[in-house]
């Protein structure tokens, strides 16, 4: 059917993960495109441009894999199209632990993004959907209640700041300190956006 509008994340995929079916969820928002897909209640996969990021920037700092195979992988994510999750899949690695783990923190990004979203355009097709090796289906309705409290934490945080736009990063002594993935994934990008705002789209 044609696309239509949503105004809640939240609501969309728990009434999707209730009603047990099996297909994919294309969220689009401003440009950006989210895709989710489910079996029956549970939640096989979930990209977009962001968690793609995200999971290379996991892999590098990871040491899984180095700047001659991340540029493989970009390569082949622009050639085919199709999301690095899948490409993944048809790559040999030693720590399969290591890019599950990667994989499972794109899965949460990408759901954490569209439960960010107030407005978009979807659209569910029913078609089959093919597990991915290195991410074990998860409880979909589980894992938006978890989200859906850091997304409020998320939220107060940034009435707190003020105005994002005009905010300019900068990091401080401790950031030189050891941190934990997400923290050293900012950190990284943190030198390049101008403003809090650039660097919370590029982040959440």
């Amino acid at each position: 059917g044609s696309p239509a509008r949503v105004l809640s994340g939240e609501d969309l995929l728990l009434f999707l993960c209730h009603m047990n079916k099996e297909g994919v969820l294309t969220v689009r928002h401003d440009g950006e495109a989210i895709n989710i897909g489910f079996r029956r209640h549970l939640l096989v996969d979930a990209h977009c441009e962001a968690s793609d990021r995200l999971i290379l920037e996991r892999l590098e700092r990871g040491g899984v894999a180095d700047a001659d195979a991340l540029g493989r992988l970009r390569q082949a994510r622009e050639e085919t199209g199709l999301p690095l999750p899948r490409i993944l899949e048809d790559v040999e690695w030693q720590s399969a632990q290591a890019i599950g783990d990667a994989v499972a923190a794109g899965v949460r990004e990408a759901v954490f993004r569209l439960l960010l979203w107030e407005s978009g355009e979807f659209q569910f097709t029913e078609i089959a959907v093919d597990l991915n090796r290195f991410f074990a289906p998860i409880d979909g309705q589980g894992l938006v209640m978890d989200l859906t409290r850091q997304v409020d934490e998320y939220r107060e945080l940034l009435r707190g700041i003020g105005p994002l736009d005009r905010r300019p990063v900068r990091t401080t002594q401790a950031a030189t300190e050891p941190a934990g993935p997400a923290e050293q994934y900012v950190l990284s990008l943190a030198g390049g956006p101008a403003s809090v705002q650039d660097l919370l789209a590029a982040a959440p």
